[in-house]
């Protein structure tokens, strides 16, 4: 089953709306993903073979690990939910890093998901995987 939701121009133009929408999305992975991983559904992300892919511009979607890992890539906000759902579940309290940025020049919202450990350290997936 596929269910595509599809944000409207006042979403988009308005920053909290739009960074809430982007969080409710990340959490709702980050649950699923967990206990998928509960249930041994999921390998460790890092021994998948799962690659980083960057979407196609102007495109933004937000998938399930199983999902990701039939296709072989994903972006950060499917990896990184995936390896925060992974550390939860081994009872770690890793939660997700959501960097923004708002270059001008662009005219369009960008941001980046990271994990954060339950150490305060900082991991990004998406560079283990082959970011740039």
């Amino acid at each position: 089953m596929r269910i595509t939701v599809h944000l409207e121009a006042p979403v988009l133009r308005h920053p909290l709306l739009f960074a809430n929408y982007v969080r409710g999305a990340l959490r709702s992975l980050v649950m699923v993903d967990e206990w998928m991983c509960r249930l041994g559904m999921l390998p460790p992300i890092y021994e998948s073979g799962v690659r980083f892919r960057k979407e196609p511009q102007g495109k933004e979607t937000f998938r399930d690990a199983s999902v990701v890992l039939n296709r072989g890539h994903g972006d950060c906000a499917h990896l990184a939910p995936w390896r925060c759902a992974e550390l939860r579940a081994k009872g770690e309290d890793a939660r997700l890093r959501v960097k923004w940025s708002c270059p001008a020049w662009k005219r369009k919202r960008l941001f980046h998901v990271q994990v954060r450990r339950e150490s305060g350290r900082i991991e990004d997936p998406s560079r283990r995987l082959g970011m740039r």
